[in-house]
């Protein structure tokens, strides 16, 4: 019997428990393409409680703080395509970086945030057929200044069976 690893319980065992944290560390480092150490990082609640009655709730696969970069991450597997999974990136990204400010705080204070998110299904219409990680930042249209490094998004496909037969892409 084979373990599908991208179901949530799997990939939730795997990358978020603190005898796996050498495994996440790992991962982190490659998509992140800087050196991070299992000691850097904590793992972090992953429940966001809505604040009112009628607000969405909604759970994180993995949430980890890097305190001494002041950074946060979140790391989600999405399998199903429901057709909003960039409006539903933005939601996680912006309930993990808003949520630790408190009043008469300054928004110094607000971390980098980082959001990975793979996905089973094809979201960009890449030039590159065989690229399948994308990492977006909000920069200016003219001239592309970066607006602020305390978003960052970073998209991977991962491919399902059948493209792994018809396509050159290269799984994670």
């Amino acid at each position: 019997m084979t373990i599908n690893r991208k179901n949530d319980y799997a990939f939730k065992r795997i990358f978020g428990r603190e005898d796996t944290k050498d495994i996440l560390a790992r991962f982190l480092t490659v998509v992140l393409k800087v050196p991070i150490e299992p000691d850097e990082l904590t793992l972090a609640n992953t429940e966001f409680s809505p604040e009112y009655l009628l607000d969405k709730s909604s759970t994180l696969d993995i949430q980890i703080r890097r305190s001494a970069f002041h950074e946060k991450m979140n790391v989600e597997m999405q399998i199903g395509d429901e057709g909003n999974i960039e409006r539903r990136i933005l939601f996680y990204w912006s309930k993990g970086y808003a949520e630790d400010l408190k009043e008469s705080q300054d928004y110094a204070t607000l971390p980098r945030m980082i959001s990975i998110v793979i996905v089973d299904f094809d979201v960009f219409d890449w030039k590159d057929a065989s690229k399948f990680h994308g990492v977006f930042r909000v920069t200016e249209e003219d001239e592309g200044n970066l607006f602020s490094d305390a978003l960052e998004i970073h998209t991977i496909e991962y491919p399902n069976q059948n493209k792994i037969q018809t396509s050159p892409r290269t799984a994670v």
